[in-house]
């Protein structure tokens, strides 16, 4: 065995002695001067021997990108749920609100009725059967709807309208001349022919709506001249205190004549202080969200006139009117 091995090594060349030979040199020799001095292999100079490596780009992750994006889906939707829930809870806010304001409101008219009721003797009189019923009257096809609570003695306010208050009655010391029909020129000439009219102590109009599509297609000015001269009518055959109520929208052409009738009850209110008249905002409980609540307005004939509810309303705000009138 021991001979079968040293006859290998004999057999295995010596290739170090044959390379030295010829000019060849061993790796080891070559290897280790360069681990003995790697800043050889960059070139480095003597002032900079730092080297900076590479840089590393960072490793994409897929999964990770994939879940930030559900997340943040899940999040837009979760936002999306609170602005609907936001909204419901608005609404039922806004709701109560307005139930609140609506029972505030019947305690204050029905607290405003008591305190208008007739006097002692009225009550006796009417005990003894001897009630005064209102009147009604006609002029020239007209048909004017008189309505009191009082004995004409009693009567302190009168109301001058066209047909949106022929149904409002039952408001103490007041009497309502509903004209269907009637305009700004011809109620001034009514009242120069009847001044009985404006004899009483504060004259309450509301007149002007068959002013804003007439078939004359009157200009906002147009018809702010016919408000003065009707205000120097009035003056000059009475010392009245003259209240204007504003002219309520119309649902029947509320895109043709909305922004006149704004208009109009803003240049209105105007003149009122100027010419020392009152004007009184009689539209904004037939407004919601800034449009016109078609719940209070007739269905029949498009919302030209107004059903019980906007009577109700209509008459409220007169009693309020009137209560603030006596009172002053």
């Amino acid at each position: 065995m021991t001979d079968r091995r040293s006859a290998r090594n004999k057999e295995v060349p010596d290739y170090k002695a044959m390379n030295e030979g010829k000019g060849f040199t061993p790796k080891r020799q070559l290897i280790e001067p360069v681990l003995a001095s790697p800043s050889q292999l960059f070139d480095l100079n003597e002032e900079d021997s730092t080297v900076t490596p590479p840089e590393v780009l960072p490793e994409l992750r897929p999964s990770s990108d994939l879940a930030e994006k559900e997340e943040k889906e899940r999040l837009l939707r979760r936002l999306s749920e609170l602005d609907e829930h936001q909204a419901r809870l608005q609404e039922r806010r806004e709701l109560e609100i307005l139930r609140k304001k609506v029972e505030e409101k019947e305690a204050f008219v029905s607290e405003l009725e008591k305190s208008l009721q007739p006097q002692a003797s009225d009550l006796s009189s009417r005990k003894k059967g001897r009630h005064i019923r209102p009147t009604t009257s006609s002029s020239r096809g007209q048909k004017s709807s008189k309505s009191s609570h009082a004995g004409a003695e009693d009567v302190r306010v009168h109301i001058l309208s066209d047909s949106i208050a022929k149904h409002v009655d039952g408001i103490w010391f007041t009497r309502v001349h509903a004209f269907p029909g009637i305009n700004l020129v011809r109620l001034t000439t009514k009242i120069q022919r009847d001044p009985s009219l404006v004899n009483k102590p504060f004259t309450i109009i509301h007149v002007g709506t068959n002013d804003v599509n007439s078939h004359d297609k009157l200009s906002v000015d147009q018809i702010l001249s016919y408000f003065n001269n009707l205000i120097t009518v009035i003056r000059s055959i009475s010392s009245t205190h003259i209240v204007f109520s504003s002219i309520l929208p119309r649902p029947v052409d509320y895109s043709q004549t909305s922004s006149k009738v704004k208009l109009l009850n803003q240049r209105l209110e105007a003149k009122c202080k100027e010419r020392h008249c009152q004007f009184i905002h009689s539209y904004r409980p037939f407004f919601y969200c800034g449009k016109p609540n078609l719940e209070v307005f007739a269905v029949r004939d498009g919302g030209l006139h107004l059903n019980f509810e906007g009577v109700r309303l209509l008459r409220n705000f007169f009693i309020r009117t009137v209560a603030h009138l006596l009172k002053g």
